[in-house]
C-alpha cells in the first residue's frame, strides 16, 4: 500500500478517506481513531524520502 492518495482506515478501501466513507453509515469527521478497524500501521512507509525536484516544490 505504497504511494496511496487516499485510504480510508475505517473499511480499507482505496480513493476515499473516512469521512467520505458510504460504508460507516454516515460520514463522520468526529470519528475517533479508535472505532477504525484499520489503522496506520497498514500503510508501508515510504522506501526513500521524497526528494524535491525543483527549487520551486522545496
Amino acid at each position: 500500500y505504497e504511494r496511496l492518495p487516499d485510504f480510508c482506515f475505517r473499511c480499507s478501501g482505496i480513493r476515499h478517506r473516512v469521512r467520505e466513507c458510504i460504508y460507516s453509515g454516515e460520514a463522520k469527521n468526529d470519528a475517533v481513531s479508535s472505532d477504525f478497524r484499520y489503522r496506520n500501521w497498514l500503510k508501508v512507509p515510504p522506501l526513500r524520502p521524497k526528494i524535491p525536484k525543483s527549487k520551486a516544490e522545496r
